[in-house]
């Protein structure tokens, strides 16, 4: 095993030791009978991957959330570079994910739909990423410019992922816990 596997897996370890799966006190469940909830949940429980970088990712789009109440207004030119660094900073390990969802938007649309009025969004960021072509790169270069913007955008994903957590079933959760003890231990 190489250096860098052994790197991931100890800090894999080492971040589910610290922030076990569980679902958001923010979190609304989807509903467990419907047909696009059962499927993403069938991919997730697939993919357990995909669920260690959405939680990874969800913590890190938390604190970017809560340091962005502190940040003073800056110029423009400044407020962008900073922007784009956060935007990177928090959806680094989802950016595979968020891209490949427009694959299967049908599955997700309705989730992210009762997302955004279960958290109040204000700008529909996701909805409107869903509804282009374009990479979440390329997305964010052009909607999202100012620490407001990236606020909501935030807030945004931040709900998706709480309802998505709260949504798990039982099955995925464990094939999670699995996935994370069998990693553990290499």
């Amino acid at each position: 095993m190489n250096n860098v596997t052994k790197l991931f897996l100890a800090s894999l370890a080492l971040f589910c030791a610290a922030a076990p799966l569980s679902a958001s006190s923010e979190g609304h469940a989807w509903k467990k009978n419907d047909q696009a909830v059962k499927l993403f949940d069938i991919f997730l429980r697939s993919n357990p991957i995909t669920l260690y970088r959405i939680q990874k990712s969800f913590i890190a789009i938390k604190a970017t959330h809560a340091a962005l109440k502190n940040v003073t207004k800056t110029s423009p030119d400044q407020e962008s570079v900073f922007v784009k660094a956060q935007i990177d900073k928090s959806l680094e390990l989802v950016k595979p994910f968020i891209d490949d969802i427009h694959g299967f938007k049908d599955i997700i649309f309705p989730l992210i739909n009762e997302s955004q009025i279960n958290h109040s969004a204000k700008k529909n960021y996701l909805t409107k990423f869903l509804n282009g072509g374009d990479k979440l790169e390329v997305f964010t270069d052009r909607e999202i410019k100012t620490v407001e913007q990236l606020e909501n955008l935030l807030h945004e994903v931040q709900g998706f992922f709480s309802d998505l957590f709260a949504s798990l079933s039982h099955e995925t959760k464990d094939a999670y816990k699995a996935f994370i003890a069998k990693n553990s231990k290499k």
